[in-house]
């Protein structure tokens, strides 16, 4: 879940700040439980992304070439410019 990356990232965010020295205080993502996620339960084969790669749009069938070639998530190969 996002939630959970984002708590991770604002912990990591304030263990860099007390490690530079810019604040003592503890960390306040300490304690907070995070959602419970669980795997998935589809995974695309083949044929399927052959399938779809055959009646897709040439600009998706673009994002789908950068996504299997460099293994990026969906939503970061549609922020390519």
């Amino acid at each position: 879940m996002r939630a959970n990356r984002e708590k991770a990232l604002l912990s990591h965010i304030d263990n860099k700040a007390r490690e530079w020295g810019y604040t003592s205080a503890s960390n306040p993502c300490a304690g907070v439980k995070g959602f419970r996620e669980s795997g998935r339960n589809i995974y695309l084969t083949d044929e399927g992304f052959g399938a779809v790669y055959a009646v897709a749009h040439s600009t998706l069938q673009d994002a789908m070439d950068v996504a299997y070639l460099t293994g990026q998530c969906p939503a970061d190969v549609l922020k390519v410019k």
